[in-house]
């Protein structure tokens, strides 16, 4: 999958930045108080009625979403270099991979909820072996 494939399967902007929102599992009043960007903001952005939103507000919603500037600019129909595109995909990249960690430390904890491990790093129930 490249940088520009998930842009491409969305037809706007709009639809990108919903569609990011919602993976981030973010409401517009959550998303506008994480980024300070004011609500009707994003939502003039999600329903089309704002096409090209000014740079500042695309700085401050990329990483909230995350997304590269680039992205975001691509989605706005600019053209981008080669490094560009490709710092996009890594960008991407490292941000899924940061999920997927995410994930499984929130696993984890659960799963060692009640587990008691005291300062020697031996649980309780090792201890007794």
């Amino acid at each position: 999958m490249g940088a520009t494939d998930s842009i491409m399967t969305t037809t706007s902007l709009g639809q990108l930045v919903a569609d990011r929102r919602r993976r981030a599992r973010l409401s517009q009043e959550q998303l506008a108080a994480v980024t300070g960007v004011e609500r009707a903001t994003i939502s003039a952005i999600e329903v089309g009625r704002v096409r090209q939103p000014s740079p500042r507000v695309i700085n401050m919603l990329a990483p909230a979403l995350r997304m590269s500037v680039a992205e975001l600019l691509l989605a706005m129909g600019y053209a981008l270099g080669d490094d560009e595109l490709r710092f996009a995909e890594a960008r991407r990249a490292a941000l899924e991979l940061l999920d997927v960690m995410e994930r499984l430390i929130i696993e984890a904890r659960r799963s060692l909820d009640g587990v008691r491990v005291p300062e020697s790093g031996v649980t309780t129930a090792e201890a007794g072996q």
